[in-house]
């Protein structure tokens, strides 16, 4: 969609809005209302709104102080322009660009939606659900409090995963590097070929053959799981999703956060009063293609049909189907949904917790065991040449 300057003639005073419209007349109907329009012109360089972001402590500034001041009865846009008017830098940047999409008839989620590389998607849909829920500034909080929990455990995990694979490389090069480069360098030199069978290696190059073999098959296999995770959910997302919920601990990780945002969605929207064939067709349509979302279409077809829409979310353990299934009203069912959302966020983020000392610890005993097979195939077989040398 392309971005268009528009100026206004408000009060006297001439104000600058950017809008996205399909073309110069949407334009001008998104801002007619505002004031009389006296120029519309289409923006060049269409990435500048896309370009503005924001760290994560700046975005919990924005969200907790725009909290506050709607819980104090202040309009959203008027909220949004004192905090650009307020603090410099990204913050204003950001809350001048919600402004404009606020009065051109977004709502604050879809607003947050147009600057993804400030609001990233979980943000959005927390946001989107809340507000969904008739409470704002709860939503704005619930987000605010949810991202920095989660963040810090994220990026811990993410530097572990990164150094844990990098110790693993060190590891089998060094062991592939000395077992089949250095130890054969040593041994056709004439000093070690004079030793003959005094220099005996081959306890040292069964544990460097061993080690190497064990090494390369923990690397590939954790490869292939980030791969299923990430690439693998893009391209057959349904079918992968089918194949990490067979994995009790893996699916903790990686499809946890998922679970939660879903889950709370769905809570916060069933206790707002909406129909649960609404909240399914809701939740369902803004989440990515993959298996929950299948589920949540096949829920809504057993809705229609006057089944218990429960029956459809396989991608949920059994236990927690049998806990919707046990829910008797709206209210007993929100609170479920509620319950559930959080026992999926903690099993997330114990997921984490526990992968990261268990990927220390294994890389750490690779790298301790390419350092006893350097060892054993460099310095040993020179203190076994030594003595040979010593004895004759």
């Amino acid at each position: 969609m392309t971005r268009y300057e528009a100026r206004i003639l408000v009060g006297g005073r001439i104000r600058v809005l950017h809008v996205p419209a399909a073309d110069e007349a949407g334009a001008r109907a998104a801002v007619s209302h505002h004031g009389r329009v006296i120029s519309i012109r289409r923006e060049s360089g269409g990435f500048t709104w896309l370009a503005v972001s924001l760290t994560r402590s700046e975005r919990y500034i924005l969200m907790i102080r725009l909290a506050a001041m709607i819980d104090s009865k202040v309009g959203v846009a008027e909220a949004l322009r004192r905090l650009s008017e307020t603090f410099g830098g990204a913050v204003r940047r950001v809350s001048g660009k919600l402004v404009d999409a606020i009065e051109v008839g977004d709502d604050l989620a879809t607003a947050f939606e147009r600057l993804p590389l400030a609001f990233p998607a979980p943000v959005v849909a927390l946001v989107r659900a809340g507000c969904a829920g008739g409470n704002t500034p709860k939503a704005l909080r619930d987000a605010a409090a949810f991202e920095q929990e989660i963040a810090e455990i994220e990026r811990h995990s993410s530097f572990s995963l990164i150094s844990a694979l990098f110790n693993f490389f060190l590891a089998m090069v060094i062991m592939l590097g000395t077992s089949q480069f250095l130890d054969p360098m040593l041994r056709g030199t004439e000093l070690f070929r004079s030793a003959g069978e005094a220099v005996d290696t081959a306890a040292m190059m069964a544990l460097a053959d061993t080690a190497t073999l064990a090494v390369m098959v923990f690397s590939s296999v954790l490869i292939a799981m980030i791969a299923l995770a990430t690439i693998g959910r893009r391209l057959a997302p349904v079918t992968c999703d089918r194949l990490i919920s067979r994995v009790p601990f893996y699916r903790q990780i990686v499809q946890g956060r998922d679970c939660f945002i879903t889950l709370y969605k769905m809570s916060l929207l069933v206790r707002s009063g909406v129909a649960m064939d609404a909240v399914l067709s809701l939740v369902g349509d803004a989440m990515s293609p993959g298996a929950m979302r299948r589920d949540l279409a096949d829920a809504r077809l057993l809705v229609k049909a006057g089944r218990p829409w429960s029956e459809a979310m396989r991608m949920l353990p059994p236990v927690d189907r049998a806990s919707l299934m046990a829910a008797e009203d709206r209210a007993e069912i929100a609170r479920t949904l509620n319950a559930l959302a959080l026992q999926h966020k903690d099993l997330y983020i114990h997921g984490l917790s526990v992968m990261v000392p268990v990927l220390k610890s294994v890389s750490v005993i690779f790298i301790g065991i390419a350092g006893v097979v350097l060892f054993g195939l460099t310095v040993m077989p020179m203190f076994q040449v030594t003595t040979f040398i010593a004895r004759h």
